[in-house]
């Protein structure tokens, strides 16, 4: 079951999409991403997605980009 972030994340990347601000194969680089952000960037589609963390000493901080 999703939920109204995971609605709204999806609804944007699938809106840039129809409107070809972005593509599925263009290369999409997520910061300080968790399984919620893995789990989108399948859901939508992205071919070419590289997917990286904070290191385990900083998983309590929040990051905003």
């Amino acid at each position: 079951m999703r939920d109204v972030v995971t609605d709204f994340y999806v609804d944007v990347l699938k809106r840039l999409i129809a409107e070809k601000s972005i593509l599925r194969t263009d290369s999409v680089l997520v910061v300080c991403e968790g399984p919620l952000d893995e789990r989108v960037m399948r859901e939508v589609g992205f071919t070419d997605c590289t997917i990286t963390n904070l290191s385990n000493g900083m998983a309590n901080h929040r990051q905003d980009a």
